[in-house]
């Protein structure tokens, strides 16, 4: 059952149409999309439900498009209660069997899946880049084996020394060989139409320090076959979406715990060519009204002009399962310090690019 927002979503979903996540750039367990790439569905819990919902009714119109966090977070679109209808255990679904199984293993917590926007919804040839923000990577309630764990993962990493650390990235494989010190940590996958991607793990972005930092990133943005001019539009579009997020974020009085950077572009030459590569640096989606017809999301040719309309590259922050709003506390300094210690590094990296 579907609750929340009831914004660009079928109201009669069937969750045996949902699979599993094709690119996942940090390797998450439980990471659904619909089988059109529309929505996205993860396992998470009321306080991420809760952070959302408080955004979406913080919306002012009078801002800026670039200027307010709902611009830089996934669209919510609501939650799906744990639990299968009968009428869809009937029909035998695995993946409805398999969420029921997942969400029966904690019948009485707060868990739920949330239903957000499908951030790799149009991209034909997408690469992903997930990044860690935040020297602190721990709620204040965690237990001391948790807040142990989690410090030595900062002390150890450049979420300590820079106050971001790249989790994960997934890149399209070229002809190209990466270089031999980091085999151990990527493997290869195909999407549904045979693309080869290289999966870099988190063991990656732990292996990289102060001095190699830069090599990370280097490799995620110029490890392709893309022409030397679309590099520099991604790269300096980058900069300054992260310079957009850091100035909103300056007037957020949040506490955002563990938050990830997903950070998209599209290695399709074919859809940079169509735009005549023209990339909008804050992307303006479409959001249909509550009283719409159902009819009126899945009309074949929206769906068509929605996929065509996409960006070419984005940036959005996410995972928000330890955040909350903290009104008169002033901005969270974990996360801006984090952010732009990162945007420190894309431009010089921008700058120089002198690995």
């Amino acid at each position: 059952m579907v609750h929340g927002m009831d914004v660009n979503i079928n109201r009669n979903m069937d969750l045996s149409k949902f699979v599993p996540l094709t690119h996942q750039a940090a390797g998450h367990p439980d990471l659904l999309e619909s089988e059109d790439s529309g929505l996205f569905a993860k396992l998470t819990n009321r306080k991420e439900v809760e952070f959302y919902s408080r955004l979406n009714s913080n919306v002012s119109e009078d801002k800026p498009l670039g200027s307010g966090l709902i611009d830089w977070v996934p669209q919510f679109m609501g939650v799906l209660t744990p639990g299968i209808s009968p009428d869809l255990k009937s029909q035998g679904a695995p993946v409805a069997a398999e969420l029921e199984k997942k969400a029966s293993v904690q019948p009485s917590s707060d868990k739920q899946y949330i239903l957000l926007e499908n951030l790799l919804f149009g991209f034909s040839q997408p690469s992903v880049l997930d990044i860690k923000l935040g020297v602190k990577l721990y709620d204040d309630d965690a237990t001391d084996d948790k807040k142990e764990r989690l410090g030595k993962v900062s002390d150890s990493t450049t979420s300590g020394s820079l106050g971001f650390r790249i989790c994960g990235m997934d890149i399209k494989k070229t002809r190209k060989e990466v270089h031999e010190k980091w085999s151990d940590y990527v493997t290869t996958y195909q999407d549904a139409h045979k693309v080869e991607y290289l999966k870099f793990d988190k063991w990656f972005g732990r292996a990289l320090d102060v001095d190699s930092i830069l090599e990370g990133l280097d490799l995620f943005f110029h490890h392709n076959e893309l022409p030397e001019e679309l590099r520099n539009i991604i790269l300096s579009n980058t900069e300054t979406r992260l310079q957009l997020l850091y100035n909103c974020l300056l007037e957020e009085e949040i506490r955002v715990i563990s938050g990830s950077l997903l950070i998209i572009f599209e290695n399709d030459s074919a859809r940079w060519k169509k735009k005549d590569n023209q990339d909008s640096i804050v992307f303006q989606r479409e959001i249909y009204e509550d009283d719409q017809e159902e009819e009126d999301h899945n009309d074949p040719d929206d769906e068509h002009l929605l996929r065509e309309n996409c960006p070419l590259s984005k940036l959005a922050l996410v995972d928000f399962a330890h955040s909350t709003f903290v009104p008169g506390q002033n901005y969270d300094e974990n996360l801006v310090d984090g952010l732009e210690s990162l945007l420190q590094q894309i431009s010089h990296l921008k700058d120089n690019r002198q690995i």
